[in-house]
């Protein structure tokens, strides 16, 4: 298992150097993806139905297919109780309404001018558009805004540092419809929101939650700082908040939130090393060598490999950033 990270990391690191940021982000995202939907619903992914070459043999007629071997019957069994779901669900669709349409065109509106305000730092005029748009969607939706819209408004409130606010309405979207609510981005809204009000045992668990998708240094909850002060718990969600922002090559949201993380823990690995990498997305190649310094200095194997090879790497970009500037 270890090699495998080692494969992936440095996998990575390659694809950094050589195809630029986004490209990195997108092998990080990769790497930890487990087998495909039609490998798992093909039943293929496990150890006995990969190695074993039965797979390569003749089907005899009259008799029950070998171990690993999906028939074409077998598949079509499958699908069948599925197909049938999607047919069902599609005779009783029917279209919006004129005007529905025109309700989620004003909702998508109002969502788009709160994130430029947002960006501009503008909360007070956010929150108020954000509060109208909610008013205008309950109106229109039986009585209760649309989650996105609620989440948006409690996302204001945690920018704003208004921790009850933002934890009674991720409170109310969790109480209305939140297994209709996909949103990567709510549960690390909903453990900040947690902390701010002095509840880290649920910060906790929905942080460890989210580590458990990755299998490399960033799926151990035990390197980050913890939970056993406030200012502890608010760096260890500050970033893990930070590693979700790398995963959506946010370089600059994921460089603030692991900065904040940093003014805890200035010599933490585990923020150093996304810290520096984040900061080496953005071209601040002199911060981002001193990060990954402090990461390539751990004890942690994996983590401190991969920190290595990306310092080689910004030296090797300042150096020809250098080489090229003397031109």
């Amino acid at each position: 298992m270890r090699q495998a990270n080692l494969f992936a990391i440095t996998a990575v690191l390659v694809l950094l150097a050589v195809s630029g940021p986004a490209a990195g982000a997108q092998a990080r995202h990769r790497a930890r993806k487990g087998p495909s939907r039609e490998t798992a619903l093909a039943g293929n992914h496990s150890r006995r139905a990969t190695r074993s070459p039965v797979g390569h043999r003749k089907i005899k007629s009259g008799g029950p297919p070998p171990r690993g071997v999906t028939t074409k019957r077998a598949v079509t069994a499958r699908f069948t109780p599925m197909t049938d779901t999607v047919i069902a669900a599609g005779a009783q669709y029917t279209p919006p309404t004129p005007e529905q349409l025109a309700v989620l065109k004003a909702e998508s509106k109002s969502e788009h001018q709160v994130a430029d305000l947002v960006r501009t730092g503008d909360l007070a005029t956010a929150m108020a558009v954000c509060r109208s748009a909610m008013a205008a969607s309950s109106g229109a939706h039986g009585g209760v805004a649309v989650p996105r819209l609620r989440h948006m408004l409690g996302t204001i409130y945690l920018a704003a540092g208004f921790y009850d606010d933002a934890y009674r309405i991720f409170g109310d979207i969790g109480h209305h419809n939140r297994e209709a609510y996909v949103c990567e981005d709510f549960d690390l809204d909903v453990a900040l929101a947690a902390v701010g009000v002095g509840n880290p045992r649920h910060a906790e668990a929905l942080v460890r939650k989210y580590l458990s998708r990755f299998q490399t240094w960033q799926g151990r909850p035990e390197l980050l700082p913890g939970f056993s002060s406030p200012a502890q718990a608010m760096a260890t969600v500050r970033a893990v908040r930070g590693v979700n922002k790398l995963c959506t090559a946010q370089w600059d949201e994921a460089a603030k939130e692991l900065a904040l993380a940093a003014q805890v823990a200035p010599y933490n690995a585990y923020i150093a090393v996304d810290r520096g990498t984040a900061l080496a997305a953005l071209g601040r190649f002199p911060e981002a060598e001193a990060c990954l310094g402090i990461a390539a200095r751990s004890r942690i194997p994996d983590l401190s490999v991969f920190a290595q090879l990306s310092l080689d790497t910004v030296r090797e970009a300042v150096q020809k950033k250098a080489a090229a500037s003397t031109k």
